[in-house]
């Protein structure tokens, strides 16, 4: 079976999950191609899409713009013989339902938070399967009216190979994922709470990718906090995931979360996380379990029914202390342990194949 992926094409969490769900389906004998979709013209990188390291793979097309022309779908379609096609947030929902109307099987899912009840009409008509990757897409979904199967979204088997080095320096080192310092990292808070962390052990690492803003707060944070190391080159993926192994704990508290990729990948390399109380992050971490929960503050709504959270520094303090306890943070990392376990990467490849097949039942959780 032939089938089409248009995501993002760079080091960003869209294309990343992308370009994993290629590889799965690679591994299951479909013939897989993409259609590459540009930045929009007012990110920090126009226009881009990336043709290096792991980006540079074979039967990858760019599309024209970052709203995908019509006949720019068409023509890839025809040219590659497509006979599904797998979305990540595409609202362009015209342009879709005319591939629908040819035959192609249309799959697509979307962040839960930014998808709305205006969008159910239009959304229902441009696929045929609207899939979700965590259980509160699910509900939102169901919510609805819409019936979506669940794929189960594991830790990565080739980062559960890698594993952690092994350190000596005494450090207690918390990975903060800051990335292009989007809207909806707290970074500022989290700079502030890690400030009045007692223990001297502790060392925050700040990873970010933003050509503009990082070196800024690179420069701001080095000088409040010593104890602060940051990070702003847009490494490739084996130097990213080596310099998260090198950490003790994923420090990921969010004013809003999608998939959430980076929980992932601390399950998979055995980091105990502190995040929200709040959905998706708490399906992926259970308080004193595998790692910390803080609370999370409704402030407003970004779109009604969604929240824009906020994080208290205070708790979000204690729960940096708590996991400086080294006692406490082994107890934590057995619990990740257990996590990984439940669910594997094959069970990831077998709902996709089920899902492109159309085979995965609608409102299926396992």
């Amino acid at each position: 079976m032939r089938v089409g992926i248009v995501s993002y094409w760079f080091n960003r969490g869209q294309a990343v999950v992308s370009r994993r769900i290629r590889a799965a389906l690679d591994a299951a004998g479909f013939e897989t191609f993409v259609l590459a979709r540009p930045t929009k013209e007012r990110f920090v990188r126009p226009g881009f899409i990336d043709t290096s390291g792991p980006w540079a793979q074979r039967h990858v097309t760019a599309a024209s713009r970052f709203d995908i022309p019509e006949h720019d779908y068409l023509e890839w379609v025809a040219a590659n013989r497509i006979e599904a096609v797998l979305c990540d947030q595409n609202l362009q929902f015209r342009e879709l339902a005319t591939l629908r109307r040819q035959g192609v099987r249309t799959i697509g899912r979307f962040v839960w938070e930014a998808f709305r009840p205006e969008d159910v009409a239009a959304a229902s008509e441009a696929f045929e399967t609207i899939y979700s990757l965590t259980s509160c897409e699910q509900r939102r979904y169901a919510e609805f009216g819409i019936q979506s199967p669940l794929v189960r979204w594991a830790p990565p088997a080739d980062l559960i190979a890698g594993g952690q080095p092994p350190r000596d320096d005494g450090e207690v080192r918390f990975f903060y994922p800051g990335g292009y310092l989007s809207d909806r990292k707290p970074t500022a808070e989290t700079i502030a709470a890690f400030r009045q962390v007692r223990d001297p052990r502790a060392r925050l690492i700040l990873k970010m990718q933003d050509p503009v803003r990082g070196p800024r707060v690179a420069a701001e944070a080095a000088v409040a906090d010593p104890r602060i190391r940051a990070i702003t080159a847009d490494l490739p993926d084996h130097e990213h995931h080596r310099l998260m192994a090198s950490c003790d704990v994923l420090l990921a508290p969010t004013r809003w979360e999608g998939l959430g990729l980076h929980h992932g990948e601390a399950i998979a390399l055995g980091l105990p996380a502190i995040t929200n109380d709040f959905p998706p992050m708490n399906e992926n971490v259970a308080h004193d379990v595998d790692g910390w929960l803080v609370p999370a503050v409704w402030h407003a709504e970004r779109v009604p029914g969604v929240p824009r959270l906020e994080t208290p520094i205070g708790p979000l303090t204690a729960a940096i202390e708590a996991l400086c306890d080294d006692t406490r943070r082994a107890r934590l990392a057995a619990g990740v342990a257990r996590r990984r376990a439940r669910v594997t990467w094959a069970d990831t490849t077998r709902d996709l194949v089920e899902l492109v097949r159309g085979r995965r039942a609608p409102g299926a959780a396992a």
